[in-house]
């Protein structure tokens, strides 16, 4: 590998085509489909890719995983991921939320998922795909606060290559630039 050759990566939005907002029906259970594929757009192989596949795009509420103010829930059941290629391997770890509102509809809210996955060559591809549903509760926790939907993200992408370099990816096709890739974004 050249050493002078920094991993890069790319994270395309499949479905839905037009769509930064999930403006489904509050408590549609079907809800909005998401897919993504996260291309290796380098020179050479990628030893590991790490990111994190969040509830909230804000770093403070992402430290509280129940934070009822947080209505755009993520069914874990929901999320699939796929490859095609020679990646040897993908690891998960899922964090579900402990208390969330809509349990009927989504018993399964996720508050995070980190993801790791390993020999990610040039012509590898990794499909990653889930629901968001829009949460609407009487609960008395809502009355007279800010309620948050499209609140979530990919966070910290980071790829490393056989030498060991690592770059922090800031900027993809079709998502927001920052350390944080905002997909949904902030709805009063």
């Amino acid at each position: 590998m050249n050493k002078d050759n920094d991993p890069k990566i790319d994270v395309l939005r499949v479905t839905p085509t037009d769509a930064i907002y999930d403006f489904t029906c509050m408590n549609d259970s079907i809800g909005t489909l998401w897919s993504y594929k996260i291309i290796n757009t380098g020179k050479e192989a990628i030893d590991s890719l790490k990111f994190t596949l969040i509830q909230s795009n804000n770093k403070i509420n992402a430290i509280n995983p129940n934070n009822l103010r947080f209505l755009s829930l993520i069914p874990i059941s929901s999320i699939q991921i796929s490859k095609n290629g020679l990646i040897s391997g993908v690891d998960t770890v899922t964090i579900q939320r402990l208390y969330s509102l809509c349990t009927d509809i989504v018993p399964d809210a996720l508050h995070r998922m980190d993801v790791s996955l390993t020999d990610f060559l040039k012509t590898d591809t990794l499909y990653i795909s889930f629901r968001t549903v829009r949460c609407s509760s009487g609960d008395t926790a809502l009355f007279n606060v800010n309620k948050n939907y499209n609140q979530w993200s990919f966070d910290s992408l980071e790829v490393f290559s056989p030498c060991g370099v690592n770059n922090l990816v800031t900027t993809t096709t079709g998502l927001m630039t920052g350390t944080t890739l905002s997909v949904g974004k902030l709805l009063v």
